[in-house]
């Protein structure tokens, strides 16, 4: 919302009240004791009225026969199989929407009611969510067969250093991408990065041998020719979790809630 309309909608409020809500300099704008007051009484308001759409939405959701869940694309490969085959069997009847989302916007559609369940990756928290973490492994370091370390047995991450690491915005996966740096700043290295390109694939850099890419093992099953995965000394550490809403009264979620750690 612009100033102008901001400020009217302001003005109308105060007069309506019949006090000022906000202190106004030339540096700063802060409330009044009146403007503190309404902040303390609309703020459980405004909580109910999320509450209240949620529910709304949860039961035209649940009336309709729909579950709509989202999915990071490392989760697909390991915990959403099993999970969403367990899933359908208890509720045939049941139609799955599954959208492939980032783990921030997964927890901000959780927390407005436009997912069910969420299959995200950790580090990761939001209010009235809960996360049951599922699923940790040590990533392994995808590099090209024509590597000069390609044929080493035995490889850390040190021995890297001089190579372009392509990584994943860290819009889309904070937790990840600082895992990442963290294991290279362990390590003592400080090498290039370089964020892949919107639409392109990190493997298929590689495999053009544009640089080396962090995957994860469950994703072997998809290797191309001319490519390797290498365990690697001091490797970061991916952790992927289940998430729900903690007001949900949907009764499917036991299935999310015995999901066995991996």
């Amino acid at each position: 919302m612009s100033q102008a309309p901001l400020t009217r909608i302001i003005a109308r409020l105060e007069h309506s009240l019949q006090a000022r809500l906000f202190e106004r300099t030339t540096r700063r704008v802060s409330l009044t004791h009146a403007g503190h007051a309404l902040l303390l009484e609309a703020e459980p308001l405004l909580e109910k009225v999320d509450q209240t759409s949620r529910a709304v939405r949860h039961r035209i959701s649940d009336r309709s026969r729909r579950f709509f869940v989202g999915c990071t694309k490392l989760a697909f490969f390991k915990i959403f199989p099993e999970a969403m085959e367990r899933f359908k069997k208890e509720y045939p009847d049941i139609e799955v929407d599954v959208e492939e989302l980032p783990t921030k916007t997964q927890l901000a559609y959780l927390q407005e009611g436009l997912i069910d369940v969420g299959f995200l990756l950790m580090p990761a928290k939001a209010k009235g969510i809960t996360i049951r973490s599922v699923y940790i492994e040590k990533m392994k370091l995808a590099i090209s067969v024509n590597h000069p370390l390609a044929s080493e047995p035995q490889v850390n991450l040190k021995d890297f250093a001089s190579d372009t690491f392509i990584i994943h915005p860290r819009s889309e996966s904070p937790g990840l991408y600082d895992e990442i740096m963290h294991c290279c700043n362990q390590s003592g290295i400080k090498p290039k990065f370089r964020e892949r390109p919107r639409d392109t694939s990190c493997i298929g850099l590689v495999c053009a041998r544009v640089g080396v890419h962090f995957v994860s093992a469950s994703t072997e099953c998809i290797k191309p020719e001319g490519l390797i995965y290498k365990e690697i000394d001091n490797a970061p550490t991916l952790e992927m979790a289940v998430a729900w809403r903690k007001d949900d009264p949907a009764d499917y979620l036991h299935i999310f809630e015995s999901i066995p750690l991996l």
